[in-house]
Order: structure tokens, then C-alpha cells, then sequence
């Protein structure tokens, strides 16, 4: 069997006459100039060089120099968020370095499960947290001072996302799996989470 998957030219006939005129429209040149500079983004207090660490069980916090690292992103199951206990000494000594990640998915059910966990981890003084998606910000509405990070599940894959990110009060970012080394070169925002 042959199958056509293009012609150059042909063109196939659409079921709506055109008897518009196609609109011409150009993007005056200060409004696109006062567009991307907008986009640039400027962390006068970012470093150079950060490591982060990402477990996903708690069996792995005795293998881990905690000085040698800037953060530690706990990934851990509903079971295992339920067995911290923040009153060990290890959590006391750390809660600025701790982050903690919320699932990718959350089923309803679990919902206030997870709301009332974040707000004990940031009433015992655990700031930082993970999203995994951007509805999960709803989570920290009525917190002070949390520190809100996206990990790869978000998209970052240009300067405009990045914005918007920032704009919503997100301090940083991990870039998605999926970016090129072209695509991190040409971004204007060089500050994500690699």
C-alpha cells in the first residue's frame, strides 16, 4: 500500500470559504524591545556552583555529608513523610539545607494529607519546598517566608516561563530533563537548577 503524506503545492480545499483579508500586522519596535527585556532575568545573589542532593528514601541520610552539600531534597514516599521525625537532631541542625518534594501526582484523597504536612514542616522550621506541579503552590497561600522551587516536572524551557515562574514568587528552578545544551546556552536566564 502507498499512503500520500505530502505534495508540494497541492493544496487540500477547505470546508469554510476565505473571503477575509488576512490581517498585516506588525509589532511596533519599542513595545518589542520593552517585551524582551522583561524577560532577562538578573540574581544578583546567585552563585556560581550549588549541589543539591536528591534522596528518595530515608535510609539514605546516614550516607550523606550534609556540609558538603547546599540542599537536600527529600523525595520521599506518603509512608516515609509520616516517619520524620523533626525533633531528631540531624532535621534540627539542617531545616535551612532540607527540601522538602511534593509527588508529581496527588490524588484528591491525599490532598489535605499533604497540605497538613507542609504546614508542620514549615511550623517546625523547613522552608523549602519542591512543586511538582504549579497548582501545588496553593499548598503555602497562608505561609511566611517559604522558599518555593520547581524541580523538572515544570517546564522551564525559555526566558518567558522563567519569568512567569519568578513572577509567582518561585525562587528557582530545575531545568526539565529533556533541555538541550543549545537551549541552556541561548537562554538569557542561565540561574536553574541543573
Amino acid at each position: 500500500k502507498i499512503f500520500l503524506i505530502g505534495k508540494s503545492g497541492f493544496k487540500f480545499k477547505t470546508k469554510l470559504p476565505l473571503n477575509r483579508q488576512a490581517l498585516k500586522m506588525k509589532f511596533p519596535q519599542n513595545q518589542k524591545k520593552s517585551a524582551l527585556k522583561q524577560l532577562y532575568l538578573t540574581r544578583n545573589n546567585a552563585k556560581t556552583t550549588e549541589l543539591f542532593v536528591r534522596i528518595d528514601s530515608l535510609s539514605w541520610l546516614r550516607k550523606i555529608y550534609l556540609d558538603s552539600v547546599d540542599g537536600l531534597i527529600l523525595n520521599l514516599s506518603q509512608k516515609e513523610l509520616e516517619a520524620i521525625n523533626l525533633n531528631e537532631k540531624f532535621f534540627r541542625n539542617n531545616m535551612k539545607k532540607i527540601y522538602i518534594e511534593l509527588p508529581l501526582f496527588i490524588s484528591e484523597d491525599n490532598i489535605s494529607f499533604y497540605e497538613d504536612k507542609c504546614y508542620e514542616f514549615s511550623r517546625h522550621g523547613i522552608k523549602n519546598f519542591v512543586l511538582s506541579h504549579l497548582s501545588q503552590s496553593l499548598f503555602f497561600k497562608n505561609m511566611k517566608k517559604i522558599n518555593l522551587i520547581t524541580n523538572e516536572h515544570v517546564y522551564v524551557l525559555n526566558d518567558a516561563s522563567a519569568r512567569f515562574l519568578l513572577q509567582e514568587n518561585i525562587k528557582e528552578y530545575i531545568y526539565p530533563l529533556e533541555t538541550d545544551i543549545d537551549n541552556l546556552f541561548n537562554s538569557n536566564n542561565k540561574s536553574g537548577i541543573i
